[in-house]
């Protein structure tokens, strides 16, 4: 297991195949609670080795934790034993999931993805993804089994530490201690996909590192 997970999942462009086990059907019916649910996760490194462990996911997002049938979601490793160096320090990664069942709620999830590598394009200040071929099983009903796209979002500690910097968690920032130059980068990339829905001050859709 050691062996094969010594590789920066985030620096490769083939989609990831990863398995979810575990009660959707309680995950769906308590995700505006934000507690953890155990996971069984299953890594296909290649089509004769898969990677098992046991991990924990819980609901996220503000507005999509109530608006979602299967929302995006927190996949907790710190005690999973991933044995990844370049995961050392880890405790949680961002799942962008499909949100709802249909073939245009998968669709929303490419363009997501694509608006992260448009903007890794744009600014070396910016999270890398990686595309995941998803599939559930749902414990809570007997094992049914469902697939559809996702990804993974770098982790912020993970970005910044690339990077040089820091993050800032502090809330209440004012624009004017921000890089202008990259600020307006980032103005006209969010015109651009069409987002008026961020803030520097609170932090909301988007993260701030100081170098």
């Amino acid at each position: 297991d050691t062996l094969s997970m010594q590789v920066d999942l985030f620096s490769q462009e083939e989609p990831m195949e990863l398995t979810l086990k575990f009660d959707i059907k309680s995950y769906k019916r308590e995700k505006l609670k934000g507690e953890y649910l155990p996971v069984q996760l299953t890594y296909h490194v290649n089509d004769t080795l898969d990677i098992n462990k046991k991990v924990r996911v819980k609901a996220r997002g503000e507005f999509r934790r109530g608006h979602c049938h299967l929302p995006p979601l927190w996949l907790n490793i710190n005690k999973a034993k991933v044995g990844n160096k370049y995961l050392e320090g880890t405790k949680r990664i961002k799942i962008v999931t499909h949100c709802k069942d249909s073939k245009q709620y998968e669709q929303y999830v490419i363009k997501e993805y694509l608006a992260y590598k448009i903007y890794s394009e744009i600014s070396p200040y910016s999270f890398r993804v990686r595309l995941i071929r998803m599939k559930y099983i749902d414990t809570g009903r007997k094992n049914k089994e469902t697939s559809s796209w996702a990804f993974m979002i770098e982790p912020e500690e993970m970005m910044a530490e690339r990077l040089g910097a820091i993050p800032i968690k502090s809330d209440g920032v004012s624009m004017r201690y921000t890089d202008t130059l990259m600020m307006d980068v980032v103005a006209l990339y969010m015109y651009m996909i069409g987002n008026a829905d961020y803030s520097v001050a609170g932090r909301h859709n988007l993260k701030l590192i100081r170098r």
